[in-house]
Parts: structure tokens; sequence; C-alpha cells
């Protein structure tokens, strides 16, 4: 019988995704905290003020994840307090920047476009090869490299 996936081992979420709403462990692991903590920040910030699903579930907002960001950077990497970071988010809040999403977040969504790429070789493998990348590989994938930036 498989054992059940750990929380750990679950895949992050994306923030260039289309997702619009994310559950409270899924926005823990983009600012790099645990759940706790975010509970601890709705307290003690009044602007954030996740959604409640039909379960009672904290679902946040992309800009309740980038509003945690924010507290995060002022928080950790600024030293403010939490008095401190409230009245600095009260005063201006666009003029605050957001930090970058956790290491661990930016390193799984690196792993998961590098197993993508991967699977696309893998897969281009199996097939038998592609005459194009037979008569001159780097041209080739220069050019769909440009064909899926310009179609993103």
């Amino acid at each position: 019988m498989p054992r059940p996936r750990r929380p750990a081992e679950l895949p992050a979420p994306s923030l260039a995704s289309d997702k619009r709403f994310f559950k409270i462990g899924e926005a823990a692991a983009i600012v790099g905290v645990t759940p706790h903590v975010l509970r601890f920040w709705e307290g003690e910030f009044p602007a954030l003020r996740p959604e409640k699903s039909g379960g009672r579930q904290r679902v946040y907002s992309r800009a309740d994840v980038e509003l945690l960001l924010k507290i995060r950077h002022l928080l950790y990497a600024e030293k403010f307090t939490i008095a401190g970071a409230r009245r600095r988010l009260e005063g201006e809040p666009e003029a605050v920047p957001a930090g970058e999403p956790a290491p661990i977040y930016q390193a799984r969504s690196s792993l998961r476009a590098i197993q993508g790429a991967l699977a696309e070789l893998r897969a281009l493998v199996e097939r038998g090869g592609d005459p194009d990348l037979d008569a001159d590989p780097r041209t080739s994938l220069r050019e769909r490299e440009t064909t899926r930036r310009g179609s993103a």
C-alpha cells in the first residue's frame, strides 16, 4: 500500500499560474512561514482579511499573498516591529516593496520548469528525433524558445 504524501511533498502553487486563490498552506509555502504565523498576522494587520470558503477554510487572494510578502519583507528583511510594519503599511502600502517568494518555493518552481523541459526532450527522443533538430539543434531550439515566448 503506498504511503500518503506528507504536506512537504505536495507541489507548491505557482504565482505565475492563473490561480486566483490560495489555501492557507499554499500561501504559507509561498511566503516561507508556517500557517500559524499567517493566522497570527491576520490579527495584527487589519488590511489582511482572507475570505473563508464554505468549509470555513481561509482562502487568500493574489493581493493577500502580495500583502503577506510585503509583511514578511518588513518584519524579516527590514527588521520592523509588528507595530512599525503596521504603521508603514497603513501609510503608503504601495511604497513597500514585496519580498521575494521563499527560496524553497522558488527552487521547487524552477525544478518543475526543468522537469517539464526534460519531459519534452524525452518525448522528442522517444518519437525518433526531429528533422529540424537533426539538421542544426541550436537553431531549432532557439526557434522553439522564441515561439514559446511569443505565445506566452
